[in-house]
Parts: structure tokens; C-alpha cells; sequence
């Protein structure tokens, strides 16, 4: 069962057998078919599933875990004695499922931030880079018209933005009239 998506995470908890086999879904759940069990399938080096199914009781699983879609997978939470463990179906008790369903937030709440770490970053530089166009571009000899036009901002928004860092002298006859010299 799904606990839901967050942008490209979709979170679920899934039963873990002997040989390392994960339960991902179940047959005969709706029916309660005693014949019925969980679909086991082996994990890839990158713990997605793979290969074939088979069905099993998810009563001799050893255990459950938080998976998500991109291939985490939270620790294995061992069954011990006296644990009320996964039904024939693999479905989990509530509290169960509502531990490995936090286990779950916590690793798309880690992303998430790490997310917007590596963009205020790439933000940061990006910033840097336009500041140093435009005061390339002003000592080229362009006007905070032409500046705000080509960052799609106003004159005003674009002087006031850029304004302090522009200090360096202007280069002679840049631009599209000639400055007077100081000798003039």
C-alpha cells in the first residue's frame, strides 16, 4: 500500500523474507482468498524489484521496511517474538505502518533539503555571474535601460539592483555615444 507521493518520492512498506525477497503487493487480498499471499520479487543492486514473483504467506516474512520508489529503502525492522507480524497478505499492523510511514518522511524531508541546498548554491553562482555581465556590459557602455530590458526588469529595478557594484571607470567611445574626456 502507498502512503502517497512527494514530488518524485512515492513511499510504501513492504515485508522482507529470508532470502532478501520483498513483498510488493498481494493476490487474493480483496477476497481474502486463502490461497493468496504476497507477490515476492528479488531487488536490483539499486534495490528496485526484479524478476519474477512467486506468491508467499506474509506470516514467515522476518521482517518490514519504508521503501520509496527511487530505490531507499529505511532499515529492516526484524520481527521478534510476541510481534503482531504481516498477515497472510503482507499488510502490516497500524502502528507498524505508521513507524516505517515516518521513517519514509524523514528520508524525502533529507532530499528535499538537500534539494534546495545544491540550487541556493547553483543560485548563488548564477548571481555572481550576472552581476559580473552586467558590469561588463555598463563598461561596455550599456545604459540601465538596455540592462533592464535584457534581464526583463525595469531601469529602476536593474539600477537598483546593480548600482553599488558599479563603480569601475567607463572605457572611452564605448557605448553609443562618445564620452567627453576629462581634457575636453
Amino acid at each position: 500500500m502507498s502512503w502517497g507521493e512527494v514530488g518524485d518520492h512515492e513511499g510504501y512498506s513492504r515485508v522482507v523474507f529470508v532470502d532478501g525477497r520483498v513483498g510488493q503487493g498481494s493476490l487474493g487480498l480483496l477476497m481474502r482468498s486463502p490461497t493468496g499471499g504476497v507477490m515476492a520479487r528479488a531487488l536490483d543492486a539499486e534495490g528496485r524489484p526484479h524478476g519474477t514473483s512467486e506468491i508467499r504467506d506474509g506470516r514467515i516474512a522476518i521482517g518490514c521496511r519504508a521503501a520509496c520508489v527511487c530505490g531507499w529503502q529505511g532499515p529492516l525492522r526484524e520481527k521478534t517474538d510476541g510481534d503482531e507480524a504481516a498477515d497472510r497478505w503482507g499488510q502490516l499492523p497500524d502502528d507498524v505502518d505508521d513507524a516505517l510511514f515516518w521513517q519514509w518522511q524523514e528520508h524525502v524531508r533529507s532530499v528535499a533539503l538537500a534539494s534546495v541546498g545544491d540550487l541556493a548554491a547553483k543560485a548563488a553562482g548564477i548571481a555572481k555571474r550576472l552581476t559580473a555581465a552586467v558590469l561588463e556590459a555598463r563598461l561596455a557602455g550599456s545604459s540601465w535601460s538596455d540592462l533592464g530590458a535584457a534581464a526583463s526588469i525595469s531601469r529602476q529595478s536593474a539600477h537598483e539592483r546593480w548600482s553599488e557594484q558599479d563603480k569601475a571607470p567607463r572605457v572611452a567611445g564605448a557605448g553609443r555615444g562618445r564620452r567627453r574626456s576629462a581634457k575636453s
